[in-house]
């Protein structure tokens, strides 16, 4: 049980060294960027959130059909586990730290930016 928790302590204290990291990377390259790149970044940022927190449909469906599904069966179970609705509210929930970020470093303060996070589905 030990080496578990172990794991467990070894892994958290990994996983805050990265959001550390990336808070400071997105504060330092929005920061120093020009207005001319910003106009770039914040879109791409928006598109970056929603691409790493959208599900890969492709990668669930390898493994329920090396689970021994059909191809029908494994479409059927993504299709009802993975509807619009629960995978919008995923993503709104899990991309809720990174939108603080976001908004205490004035991406969304930026007009080309806020726009694209509308977009993407990640704020009203």
């Amino acid at each position: 049980m030990s080496a578990v928790r172990n794991t467990v302590g070894d892994h958290c204290i990994d996983e805050a060294r990265h959001h550390s990291y990336f808070v400071y990377v997105v504060h330092q390259h929005w920061a120093s960027s020009t207005l001319d790149r910003r106009e770039i970044l914040g879109p791409l940022y928006a598109k970056l959130v929603r691409l790493f927190l959208d599900p890969d449909l492709d990668l669930c469906r390898a493994w329920l059909l090396e689970a021994g599904l059909d191809a029908h069966d494994a479409g059927l179970v993504l299709q009802d586990y993975y509807s619009p609705e629960r995978v919008a509210a995923s993503v709104r929930a899990d991309s809720f730290p990174t939108l603080k970020l976001m908004e205490r470093v004035g991406v969304l303060d930026h007009p080309a930016a806020r726009p694209a996070f509308v977009e993407q589905k990640l704020i009203d």
